[in-house]
């Protein structure tokens, strides 16, 4: 049997058409599910209106936005140290891996080796980019300096600018909130 109009009719709060109405009565002296069902609900609708009205206690929109913001709050920290501890887990079995396929593939000795004249070889360049770079302000002409600190001046202004622009846009504008 079609109960699919039958037990709309009995839940939905609409009033209904004397022709439905008439449909409906007919139907609960027929289906027993149905008159079960209606009974069930009209006791459920008598026991929701003779119940009071409950108010909360004072303050409570204030305390419930409060909990509210707390557990976002938390929410996000929560989310922060997860993505931190999977980023964390993928560098160390990256890392990992990388010195286990290392160590399989040369002896000790050449990693020790290896390691040894990576540092000299990074000093030595170092050394060597200072030593130009000594020897290009011992040759550069007396103003140099000057038009150095004028170069990082101008960019320097620049940068401030378009921050200081960018931060009156997003002030004016202010952000989305995902909420």
């Amino acid at each position: 049997m079609d109960h699919q109009p039958f037990e709309q009719w009995i839940l939905d709060q609409k009033t209904l058409t004397k022709q439905q109405e008439n449909l409906l009565n007919e139907h609960l002296s027929e289906c027993a599910d149905c008159e079960v069902l209606n009974n069930s609900w009209k006791a459920v609708e008598l026991t929701l209106q003779s119940r009071p009205i409950v108010t909360p206690k004072p303050g409570f929109v204030s305390r419930w936005q409060v909990t509210l913001a707390n557990k976002k709050a938390m929410q996000h920290q929560m989310q922060a140290i997860k993505t931190f501890i999977g980023i964390s887990c993928a560098i160390l079995i990256t890392v990992g891996a990388l010195f286990t396929w290392l160590l399989l593939t040369n002896s000790i000795s050449d990693v020790i080796v290896g390691g040894i004249h990576f540092f000299t070889g990074f000093l030595q360049t170092y050394f060597n980019i200072r030593a130009v770079f000594v020897q290009f302000l011992r040759q550069a002409p007396p103003f140099t300096p000057y038009l150095f600190w004028i170069f990082a001046a101008g960019w320097g202004t620049v940068v401030t600018a378009l921050w200081g622009f960018t931060i009156w846009r997003i002030s004016r504008r202010g952000t989305v909130q995902n909420d």
